[in-house]
């Protein structure tokens, strides 16, 4: 499995893509759009799918990735990813393509 430390802090080691809980004493740092780009690709990379699933992957998270930069999240939390979730379902996106792009 890759080596993402440093990459992004990550709450259950490298499974996930879910930010560590910031606390007082170790505040999270806002991620680079650039690091996010390239953090993304990395964990698909590293999930060993068909060309066709890295593609649809790339796309979905690509989608993502523009509205928390037109938002200006400077760290992705729940309720950024609940705040996208209601934009694709205002956006009249059918809901297997809400589903697939969270």
């Amino acid at each position: 499995m890759p080596d993402f430390e440093g990459v992004y802090p990550l709450s259950g080691g490298n499974r996930g893509l879910t930010p560590a809980v910031a606390t007082p004493t170790a505040p999270v740092k806002p991620l680079p759009a650039v690091r996010l780009w390239e953090l993304r690709d990395r964990w698909i990379d590293a999930l060993d799918l068909s060309r066709l699933s890295v593609d649809i992957y790339k796309s979905a998270t690509k989608q993502f990735i523009i509205w928390l930069e037109k938002n200006e999240a400077e760290n992705i939390r729940k309720e950024d990813i609940l705040a996208y979730k209601r934009h694709m379902e205002e956006s009249d996106k059918r809901p297997t393509t809400v589903k697939l792009y969270i």
